[in-house]
């Protein structure tokens, strides 16, 4: 194969001297013929030069253009010089001149020429006039052209004008062959005009207004002729005011309408004057003008209300709306008296306005609302102000009053159900989602039982949305028989519309192992006259030893169209399907039925399985599975995501999707079936316990819209509550006031859980209920009654969902009549961010005594090495000064403690605890590349892409993670996520200032993208990136994005670089990135097999360009057991190559990867 370079050139054009010297030799023919002409007026052919005459004119031209002969031509001479034309007959075309019928020429000593046609043609911009037309001298016609220059400013408008008969003479220069020749011409020029008259009506215009009031109406004049047709123009102007008045259009052919306007209203009383200007070059007595004239006169008296409408809004069991005031104002006026009446359209009176009159200036009104007995709704009514005298007067005011109903509770889900096996795990916590169909409202929540004990325990509360823990107490549940138990979770809010909220909650206890199925229900979906429905599985196993089971499957309604199969031990599957026959005979709805699990060995048989069917005759949404299950484990690393396959049981569908809770999240969030959901949940944050949640798929059009997949998420493993500080003593000196509450910050490692919190060692020590970590509870004590001594209590932090609850606090309260150590502050906190230059803080703290006596006192910190104190004694009043030093440290909360000792103190030694926090910055992105190329431009589904930046993981590396099943790139890595919108990116390695992840595949569904990292539960900048098809790059062998690629030669293994170049012919193997949707669709992060048949390809043609020459591409797709997006490329470098280090591109579709990689050719 060769390769050719061509290269365009422009076109080059040389003379040609034969055409040249033919054409000069035919126009002297023609010339020659003029010689007899000459011999006729008495020139002569020999010793005459050409020369050339500029332009003149002799005489006088009189006033500027005006009256019934604008040009002022009429008996005026002109010495004419030119040149005579032999080209063509000029011709008079429209705009450029007017023809005349005859026109002659005296010449001195001969006889008259005639001009047979004649054109005059003005030019306004270089003041000259030309005519035109054929001289015939004798029996010849000679084309005839002549221009004479005239004064400046003599032409105003380059718009032609018709002329009568004229004589003309002038002077013409010609060359005859190589013979100059001239011809002379004498005589005179005169001309008449016809030009019209134009006139305005009406001939003035006068407008009237009232100062700060509307406009005045436009108003016209129509502007015509006495004569012909002509263009008009107009002009206003005004001689005080400024710039008021307005004439449109500019310009129009008469007759023309014009509209005068007044266009400025911040004019003060007065009368003004303004002037109409209509002006036409064609026209004799132009210009002319139409006065006007415009009358303001001084404003009206009238009244303002502030506010000019009032809103109020009103919720059952809430809150009256407040009053709002009201006042009335006279404007161009002094006070004027006012009354105020009010009206209602439905309600009743609920409206009134106090003291509803006076003078303005000096009145204020009150408006208020009476909501009593109103239903929801919204009422209208009206404020009407009178004021005689006013010119605005009655003024009315629009009053509406919104009233809202209650917002109610919501619980999802709305029961509870635990199944306990005798000796066997007690059943983990589950969530209560607590909502509200309308504003936020603060709750409550109990928990009770009908029988069995206190087993049913709840915590939380607070203000919606929240959840509620619901669980059972392992120390009751140990003493229950065998039975089903039942209790409730009581939701109270004051606000709430339903309040009480019951959830009810039951409670299955069996020395027997429990049946378990999983889904626990079951969906179809049929279209009448479609295909049946495919079969759907139910796994059946058993908390314990192994169950024997049989199967039973039973409708409500339509008939016997549910079927099922199976049976046998657990764990076992049952097959759950559609009776074609009876299928085909139901009509549209929804129909009912169960599939019964029986075991004789069960605690809980029967046990059953709802099914629900859906018949139409509109498409119908078709998905599985009908639910999803996720489990987290503490400290683990998130569920991978699962899947929803989508598809319709007729003609595509576009859906949207949404999802009910924040830690679930579901992508694309619309498509067009058929199609795939991916499923993610985040448990961050999130407790110990069973969260339920769901996925809704909506398609306008379909029969089954919309359809609801449960989603439900199990969270488990190891909880510990921590309170900080361990201890708190208080220190009371009787007749002194009462000691400050203090703060214990209790927290929960790896979840967020409800917790109570309770006091004993009498009723001088009190806590705050609790709550959910991370939260504060806040200890307080009262000495009174209490004599001199030492008191100890305890503060109790109590959490079923912790392993180590409870957790007890001791408390200290000492009561003196001695002299004590005071200390101002008497806790210090201290914080610093990683990165700050700050790393050494000080702060002061002032010891006196509570007697005002002296006490010597000496001071040590406690071990910590960060923490120190200075003086080391003293004695009071003193201060000694508290130092840390964050260097080294790394995030988290430090705690420690200065000791202050004092001779007779009667609470020596003294402890001030000291806290440092220690945090870093939120994650920043300063600019993402393409993980390959190294450069910034647009992403695709599944690009390589790297985030530079800072705080956006751990200081070391921390490279890829497979999920549990080890299928795919983990989307968590670290405590590190990248979101492209709300999806998460597979993760290649993470690290402070650098990430690699690859893009998910939902980005193709979009334009633009946002990107952001989340580190630790905090969340970075964001980055808009624009989306391409694709965005191919290939990578390098020293990671630069430039030189030698990443490409392996023929064997598959010897890395192509200067040493081992490939030979033209043979097949390299290039690694690339950024090739975008594959066929199949691509999912995240999954690692291809190793069948080349299975393995994806872009859906967009590959090629490859080797030095600019075609390749021909062998193979092109994801790599053997390789990550989504991977592009490797077999490809044959092109015979003929050149040798040495040759650039190589990688086309996907029209998009070509990075340029400066190249690839050694031997």
């Amino acid at each position: 194969m060769t390769f050719t370079r061509t290269m365009a050139h422009g076109p080059r054009v040389a003379g040609n001297g034969r055409r040249d010297l033919a054409a000069r030799e035919n126009r002297a023919r023609r010339l020659a013929s003029l010689v007899p002409l000459l011999a006729l007026l008495g020139g002569s052919a020999a010793g005459l030069q050409a020369y050339t005459v500029d332009y003149a004119v002799s005489g006088s031209f009189g006033s500027p253009i005006s009256g019934s002969d604008p040009l002022n031509l009429s008996g005026k001479s002109f010495l004419i010089t030119g040149s005579l034309s032999t080209t063509a007959t000029p011709t008079c075309n429209a705009g450029k001149g007017y023809s005349t019928s005859t026109l002659k020429i005296s010449i001195a000593g001969g006889s008259p020429l005639t001009i047979a046609s004649g054109c005059v043609t003005i030019d306004a911009v270089n003041s000259q006039m030309t005519v035109s037309g054929n001289v015939t001298v004798v029996f010849i016609s000679v084309p005839f052209s002549a221009t004479a220059k005239l004064p400046p400013g003599t032409l105003p408008s380059s718009v032609p004008f018709e002329f009568g008969s004229a004589a003309m003479q002038a002077g013409s220069t010609a060359t005859y062959g190589d013979t100059p020749t001239t011809l002379n011409i004498s005589g005179t020029v005169s001309a008449t005009t016809t030009a019209p008259n134009i006139s305005a009506s009406p001939s003035s215009l006068s407008f009237t207004m009232q100062q700060g009031g509307a406009l005045p109406s436009p108003k016209t004049t129509v502007v015509s002729t006495s004569g012909s047709t002509v263009t008009v123009t107009a002009t206003a102007s005004t001689s005080s005011g400024g710039n008021w008045l307005q004439v449109s259009p500019g310009s129009g052919s008469t007759p023309a309408t014009f509209t005068v306007s007044v266009i400025l209203g911040s004019l003060t009383a007065g009368v003004y004057n303004g002037n109409v200007r209509f002006t036409s070059s064609q026209a004799k007595n132009s210009p002319i003008n139409v006065p006007v004239t415009l009358t303001v006169n001084p404003p009206a008296p009238t009244i303002s209300a502030s506010p000019s409408s009032f809103a109020f809004s009103y919720q059952q069991l809430g809150s009256a709306p407040p009053s709002q005031g009201l006042t009335i104002s006279a404007i161009n006026s002094g006070p004027l008296a006012y009354s105020i009446s009010v009206s209602t359209s439905s309600g009743g009176n609920w409206l009134s306005v106090s003291p509803g009159g006076g003078t303005t200036g000096s009145t204020s009104e009150t408006v208020s609302v009476n909501v009593a007995g109103l239903s929801p709704n919204v009422y209208s009514g009206t404020i009407t102000v009178t004021a005689a005298g006013a010119a605005n007067s009655p003024l009315q005011l629009p009053v509406t009053l919104t009233v809202t109903a209650a917002p109610n509770l919501t619980a999802s889900p709305g029961s509870v159900a635990f199944a306990y096996t005798i000796g066997g795990s007690v059943p983990a916590g589950q969530t209560v989602a607590v909502g509200s169909t309308g504003s936020a409202l603060s709750f409550s929540v109990s928990a009770s039982t009908s029988s069995g004990g206190a087993w049913l325990s709840a915590a939380g509360g607070g203000t919606t949305p929240s959840n509620v823990t619901v669980s059972v107490n392992a120390g009751v549940l140990a003493g229950l028989g065998a039975g089903t138990y039942n209790g409730s979770v009581t939701i109270t809010s004051g606000g709430a519309g339903n309040s009480p909220l019951t959830v009810p909650v039951s409670l299955t206890v069996s020395a027997l192992p429990l049946l378990t199925v999983s889904p626990a229900s079951l969906v179809f979906a049929y279209q009448t006259g479609g295909s049946v429905p495919g079969a759907q599985p139910v796994s059946v196993g058993s908390s314990g030893s192994a169950l024997t089971f049989s199967v039973s499957a039973s409708t409500s309604s339509g008939g016997a169209w549910l079927a099922a199969s199976g049976g046998g031990t657990t764990p076992g599957v049952v097959s759950v399907s559609l009776n074609a026959g009876v299928l085909s005979g139901l009509g549209p709805g929804t129909y009912n039925g169960s599939v019964t699990i029986t075991s004789a060995g069960a605690g809980n048989s029967p046990l059953a399985v709802p099914v629900s069917l859906t018949v139409s005759a509109q498409p119908l949404i078709v998905y599985g599975p009908s639910s999803l299950f996720f489990a987290f484990a503490v400290g683990g690393s998130n569920p991978a995501p699962q899947n929803i396959s989508l598809s319709s049981s007729g003609a595509p569908l576009n859906f949207t999707v949404s999802t009910s809770a924040s830690w679930l999240s579901a992508s694309p969030p619309n498509g067009t079936t058929p199609g795939n959901l991916s499923v993610s949940v985040n448990p961050s944050g999130l407790g110990i316990g069973t969260f339920n949640g769901s996925v809704t798929i909506t398609a306008a059009g379909a029969g089954n819209s919309p359809v609801t997949v449960p989603v439900t998420l199990t969270v488990s493993g190891v909880v510990n509550l921590t309170a900080t500080p361990a201890s708190l003593s208080f220190l009371y000196r009787v007749g002194r006031p009462r000691p400050s509450a203090q703060t214990i910050s209790v927290s929960a490692a790896g979840a967020s859980v409800a917790f109570s919190a309770s006091t004993s060692g009498g009723t001088w020590l009190s806590a705050t209920p609790g709550g959910t970590t991370p939260t504060n509870v806040t200890v307080s004590v009262d000495p009174t009654g209490l004599t001199e001594g030492a008191y100890n209590g305890t503060v109790t932090i109590s959490s079923s969902g912790a392993t180590n609850s409870p957790l007890t606090i001791p408390v200290t309260l000492r009561v003196t009549q001695s002299a004590t150590l005071v200390a101002e502050p008497e806790t210090l906190s201290f914080a610093y961010q990683i990165g700050d230059k700050n790393l050494v803080q000080r702060a002061n703290v002032v010891l006196t005594s509570s007697t005002g006596s002296l006490i010597r006192f000496s001071t040590s910190s406690s071990a910590e090495p960060w923490l120190s104190v200075a003086p080391p004694d003293g004695q009071t009043p003193g201060t000694i000064v508290v130092s840390i030093d964050a260097t080294g440290l790394v995030e988290g909360v430090y705690t420690g403690s200065i000791e202050v000792s004092g001779v007779g103190a009667a609470n020596s030694p003294l402890l001030i605890p000291v806290t440092l926090t220690i945090t870093v910055p939120d994650p920043a992105i300063s600019v993402i590349t393409d993980a390959a190329s190294l450069l910034q431009g647009p992403v695709a589904p599944a690009s390589f892409v790297t985030l530079w930046g800072d705080w956006m993981g751990p200081e070391e590396p921390v490279s890829l993670q497979l999920t549990p099943d080890g299928t795919r790139v983990a989307t968590e890595l670290a405590e590190v996520q990248v979101f492209f919108d709300q999806t998460p990116a597979p993760l290649l390695l993470v690290q402070a200032r650098q990430i690699n992840a690859i893009a998910p595949y939902y980005v193709g569904q979009r334009s633009k993208v946002k990107v952001h990292v989340v580190y630790r539960g905090r969340k970075s900048n964001e980055i808009e990136l624009p989306v391409a098809a694709a965005a191919p790059a290939i990578f390098t062998s020293d990671q630069t994005g430039v030189g030698q690629g990443a490409i392996l030669n023929q064997d598959n293994v010897t890395p192509n670089d200067e040493a081992h170049p490939a030979e033209p012919g043979s097949v390299i193997v290039i690694f690339a990135e950024g090739g975008g949707q594959t066929n199949p669709p691509g999912l995240d992060g999954l690692i291809a097999g190793t069948d080349p048949l299975t393995l994806p390809r872009p859906a967009l043609p590959v090629s490859v360009l080797v030095d600019g020459v075609d390749a021909e591409v062998l193979y092109a797709g994801a790599a053997p057991l390789s990550v989504a997006g991977s592009l490797q490329i077999n490809a044959v470098l092109p015979l003929g190559t050149r040798p040495g280090a040759v650039p190589i591109v990688v086309k996907v579709g029209s998009f070509e990867s990075q340029p400066g990689v190249t690839v050694w050719v031997r």
